[in-house]
């Protein structure tokens, strides 16, 4: 039975946190539906927008390796208050002057800001629970994270989209995020050192799981940054393309913990082939109706539920395929370099889809998926007698993020194997 008791116990450790993280996502969503859609209204090409999502992906790629040393330095809460602070700036700008080379940058350091906030976030998160709360903290950080998410798509509207109104609300939204942090009474928890673990070893404890995390950057940072422009395409209306991305947002956090528990159950591997296997006859059938200009309102709906459950699934299941090859120790690291896979396949994503559909039409959308998905499941396939099947950690240890950035200490790696050579 649910213990309420201790849920108001989480509740008061990290609610504050909890809260600035809500206004943080709403504002941060908001503004990722935003410049697809405001490029698309302008009529800029499929691969320009895709760039663009590049350059965003690709400061986070940066921002999670460089930025955790600020949070070393001056600790959790300044650090939240700075990051945020920069991204509300490089939020309004864009709003105020169209340039591209504007819109590159600013997108950089949101990218790179925005992965900051998530090891302050993530970490605080992590460093606040115990093995027996575990779950119980990260089921409530994931809803609220997808939840918010849902909630900053609603800010769209039609009348505003090409002003600098919804700029501003998201620049709200980010600034108000460090009110509840700096306002009020709170203790942050130490940093903790973990085990160093080298990238190739993290590989080789489960390829599929490596390959996997890349092949969901690439299916991830699609959705946020292609998916819009596809649903403008059939329904060219904001409001219903704001409430498609929250549906799409909402169907991700319904299938966590059912998945988890069943994937707790059996081998993660074959939970793997699985959902790749199903995801991809849905995205062949959704391919199709495409193709025939068969997909509505209502067929539209269905589709991003599908994009929704199964796209948000494919992290954590590959995820904690890798850190069942580990020791407990290695895992905080572990889950660390897997970061490292994902980011590339954020970078690669949204460039990948933008270009299938300038090859195929819309209609390459999907085939896009379907190319990742019978290709992560074949893989899995190959390797699912090369690794040994060892004893399975409970999926609600491990953290599953949306967009999933820590920071990875590559100095620490390179002394790391360096030993090992000696030896």
């Amino acid at each position: 039975m649910f213990n309420v008791v201790r849920l108001k116990e989480i509740f008061l450790s990290i609610g504050l946190l909890l809260l600035s993280t809500a206004l943080l996502i709403s504002g941060s969503g908001l503004m990722n539906t935003l410049v697809s859609l405001k490029f698309k209204i302008a009529g800029k090409s499929e691969l320009l927008i895709g760039c663009i999502a590049a350059m965003y992906f690709s400061g986070m790629l940066f921002g999670s390796l460089k930025i955790s040393k600020l949070i070393k330095i001056v600790g959790y809460v300044k650090s939240f208050s700075t990051l945020a602070s920069i991204m509300a700036i490089t939020s309004i700008l864009p709003g105020m002057n169209d340039n591209i080379i504007v819109f590159f940058i600013c997108r950089f350091i949101q990218g790179a800001c925005i992965a900051g906030l998530y090891i302050v976030v993530e970490s605080w998160v992590l460093c606040s629970s115990s093995e027996n709360n575990r779950g119980k903290t990260l089921a409530m950080y994931m809803i609220v994270l997808y939840s918010s998410y849902s909630m900053g798509q609603f800010f769209l509207s039609e009348a505003t989209i090409s002003t600098i109104l919804p700029f501003c609300i998201s620049t709200i939204l980010i600034i108000a995020s460090i009110i509840p942090l700096s306002s009020f009474p709170v203790t942050p928890p130490l940093l903790e050192e973990h085990d160093s673990i080298s990238l190739k070893k993290i590989y080789h404890a489960s390829k599929a799981g490596f390959i996997g995390c890349f092949i969901s950057g690439m299916i991830i940072s699609s959705i946020f940054s292609i998916l819009p422009l596809y649903v403008e395409e059939i329904a060219d209306n904001t409001q219903f393309i704001a409430f498609a991305m929250a549906i799409t947002f909402l169907s991700g956090v319904l299938m966590q913990y059912p998945l988890g528990n069943f994937s707790d159950k059996m081998d993660r591997r074959k939970v793997q082939i699985m959902l790749n296997i199903m995801y991809s006859i849905f995205l062949l059938i959704f391919a199709v109706l495409e193709y025939f200009k068969l997909v509505n309102y209502y067929v539209l709906i269905f589709i991003v539920i599908i994009i929704g459950i199964f796209s948000f699934t494919i992290y954590p299941v590959s995820m904690n395929l890798v850190c069942d090859h580990l020791k407990r120790s290695e895992i905080i690291r572990g889950t660390e370099g897997l970061t490292i896979s994902f980011g590339v396949g954020s970078i690669i994503g949204p460039i990948y889809s933008s270009f299938s559909i300038k090859l195929f039409g819309f209609y390459g959308y999907p085939i896009s998926y379907v190319i990742l998905t019978i290709f992560l499941s074949c893989f899995s396939v190959f390797s699912l007698d090369k690794n040994k099947s060892k004893k399975q950690i409970p999926i609600s240890e491990i953290i599953t993020p949306l967009v999933p950035y820590n920071q990875i200490d590559f100095d620490s790696i390179q002394l790391n194997s360096k030993s090992k050579d000696k030896k």
